[in-house]
């Protein structure tokens, strides 16, 4: 199997067609062989094979041709031994930058974006139907609103209400909070302990409200000096970690600016999307170009994520490290499951037919985890893979050992 970073440089798009009819003819021979040697020329028959060899047989054949047709120069997909190793390095040289998302909040009761979406609708408009209660449960789960309709309705709701948006926020992101620190926490809380000594992190870039990170800090009672950026004309010192929350910064305690710098609605981010010299595009830009990133918690399919990304490592090149991001494999009952629904929603005919399902859900699970990789890949990123979120802590451990 050819390498993530390997490029077909001779291959041309006669060849990339040749190669797609070569595997369609021998996928087509496999099926008739199997067929005729089972002496069954039956409608059944031939769809049995369909489902088993055709269906079997589809994800590899993905695969590789996912790798055909990728031809940009991606890093070499190091084992974690390799992977520690450059981790470590970049820690010694106070280079890493930690960069987290949503995943990092769940374990305290956070909701995730949609979740928060959600309830905030709910609250929304519980203000504004006589039959209150019943119609904010039923809405979501009836029609289930667009996640960026819903976030300009909300904006345009409180907007026009004597409750601030922000505060709204607030209350429904701590609403369920548990404050039980979690052992992912508990590993970034010593990275951050060196601030301003060497080894150290260079600093934290975070896409959620909360503080969380911040109480971690707080609560650790070594006197970690941190300071938080949350807009334009905030500076950490020297002997302070920057904790850049480039999506806006809404405490659990204390008092926060009513303004514009909360990322919420398509409004809100459309304006920081199209200002390249907004100070969170700014701080992030120069930190994927410069530094070497670690991605915990992240989905990656953040638009504006992608563009910084894609625009830093045209300006970073690839000589230097690649960037890293830790990523939670699929899980196969969850494949298996879906697979099992849609064959509840389908035909008799393919249900019964459909009798590798174990297979097919392993096919699948290449075919997706590649694809991942090598999108991750085109960004100058490295896919970290684990199969349970509790691996996180442990990884991030040995950086400080």
């Amino acid at each position: 199997m050819k390498k993530d970073n390997e490029s077909d440089d001779c291959t041309t798009p006669g060849n990339q067609k040749s190669d797609t009819k070569s595997i369609k003819n021998s996928l087509w021979s496999e099926i008739l062989t199997k067929r005729d040697n089972a002496g069954d020329d039956s409608a059944a028959s031939v769809a049995k094979f369909f489902s088993t060899a055709l269906l079997q047989n589809i994800a590899s054949e993905a695969i590789k041709s996912l790798e055909i047709n990728v031809k940009v120069k991606t890093p070499t997909q190091g084992n974690l031994t390799t992977i520690l190793r450059n981790l470590k390095a970049s820690f010694k040289e106070e280079n890493l930058v930690l960069v987290l998302g949503a995943g990092i909040s769940l374990d305290y009761k956070i909701p995730t974006w949609n979740e928060l979406l959600r309830r905030l609708l709910a609250r929304a408009l519980q203000d504004t139907n006589e039959n209150q209660q019943m119609v904010a449960t039923l809405f979501n789960q009836v029609f289930g609103p667009n996640a960026l309709i819903a976030a300009r309705y909300l904006k345009l709701h409180f907007d026009n209400t004597k409750f601030p948006l922000e505060k709204e926020i607030q209350k429904v992101l701590y609403e369920f909070y548990d404050n039980t620190e979690s052992q992912t926490l508990k590993a970034i809380k010593k990275l951050c302990i060196s601030a301003g000594k060497a080894p150290g992190l260079d600093s934290v870039i975070t896409y959620n409200y909360d503080d969380i990170l911040e109480q971690t800090l707080q609560n650790a009672d070594v006197g970690i000096k941190f300071k938080i950026i949350s807009k334009t004309g905030q500076h950490a010192k020297n002997d302070e970690l920057p904790i850049y929350h480039v999506h806006g910064h809404l405490p659990l305690n204390g008092k926060f600016e009513i303004d514009d710098s909360l990322v919420l609605s398509d409004e809100s981010y459309h304006r920081q999307y199209m200002d390249l010299y907004h100070w969170s595009n700014m701080v992030q830009l120069n930190k994927f170009k410069d530094n070497n990133c670690l991605f915990i918690g992240h989905s990656f399919t953040d638009p504006n994520l992608r563009r910084l990304l894609d625009a830093a490592k045209k300006l970073r090149g690839n000589d230097l490290r690649p960037h890293y991001l830790i990523k939670c494999r699929h899980s196969k009952k969850d494949v298996v499951d879906n697979i099992n629904r849609i064959l509840r929603d389908s035909s008799a005919e393919l249900a019964e037919n459909f009798d590798n399902i174990d297979n097919i859900a392993s096919s699948l699970l290449d075919t997706v985890h590649k694809f991942e990789e090598i999108d991750a890949n085109s960004f100058g990123v490295n896919v970290i893979w684990i199969d349970d979120f509790k691996e996180i802590g442990p990884i991030l451990t040995e950086l400080t050992q």
